[in-house]
């Protein structure tokens, strides 16, 4: 069920979650690692 009382409207066992938040967290973490396994296997090209 929705809970309008959370910021992101998404709830979940009690605690709200800040999906927009995690996304661009995981984004991040992503690009990190594909830049280092780009520098690594086209060494920097």
């Amino acid at each position: 069920m929705n809970n309008y009382e959370c910021k992101s409207n998404f709830c979940s066992d009690g605690e709200c979650y800040d999906i927009k938040g995690e996304i661009q967290e995981t984004r991040g973490i992503l690009e990190l690692i594909v830049d280092f396994l780009r520098k690594m296997f086209l060494f920097g090209d």
